[in-house]
């Protein structure tokens, strides 16, 4: 992991007469940690919805050197602060692990670009985890509608207590990977906010299907289980 500045502090790449925010050099607000590649892929770029408004020289006020202070924020900056922004409002990810803008993000869409957030690297990674949840949330379904099928399942208290038992475990560690201190802990979050979608949706049996949104009905997002 590394820090860095979210405004660059040498220099603004494409602004050649722009000297960089060399004041913002050590100011906690504009630190942010990053990977190593991400890192090295943003750089010097800090693109702005529009240049007329780009802040080139320190203010006299220092409580505006902050990130989220308003002469920043006229700035109009394309890139995701992600202490500041909500980053779910502008990216998500899709099942196969591609992060992709919401709702036509301009500022989502700069970002994915200028930190390199679809190489192949890290989309394996996000679709490896996607795939790990799924695995195990398909294994539980598949073997209660074994059960069911094979009456050893027989009445709907004996379902319901198998659903509550089997699918709390598979609850629990998604649940865990969504925890911010968990690295790739957005893609958790996407997959519990598109549940239906990640795994029950493209399930081509309709009975184990049915079994997980049953699951999902039964713990909901906001569950503590």
């Amino acid at each position: 992991m590394f820090v860095d500045h979210y405004r660059p502090k040498k220099r603004v790449k494409g602004e050649d007469g722009h000297p960089g925010y060399y004041w913002l050099t050590y100011e906690w607000s504009n630190l942010i940690s990053s990977c190593g590649v991400c890192n090295n892929k943003k750089s010097h770029l800090f693109p702005v919805a529009d240049e007329k408004r780009r802040i080139c020289q320190p203010q006299v006020d220092r409580a505006q050197w902050r990130a989220d202070s308003e002469s920043f924020r006229t700035e109009n900056p394309l890139i995701l602060h992600p202490e500041i922004d909500a980053p779910e409002e502008h990216l998500t990810v899709d099942i196969h692990g591609v992060m992709r803008k919401k709702n036509g993000s301009r500022r989502a869409e700069t970002t994915i670009e200028a930190c390199g957030l679809n190489r192949d690297g890290l989309v394996w990674v996000r679709n490896r985890m996607i795939t790990e949840v799924r695995k195990r949330l398909w294994d539980t379904a598949f073997s209660i509608r074994q059960e069911v099928q094979d009456k050893k399942i027989r009445n709907k208290e004996d379902f319901l207590k198998a659903m509550r038992e089997r699918f709390r475990a598979d609850f629990n560690f998604l649940l865990l990977k969504k925890d911010p201190k968990e690295e790739y802990s957005f893609v958790a979050n996407c997959m519990l906010k598109g549940f239906r979608s990640f795994f029950a949706e493209i399930l081509p049996d309709e009975a184990t299907r049915d079994i997980l949104h049953g699951a999902f009905a039964l713990f909901g997002i906001d569950n503590s289980l």
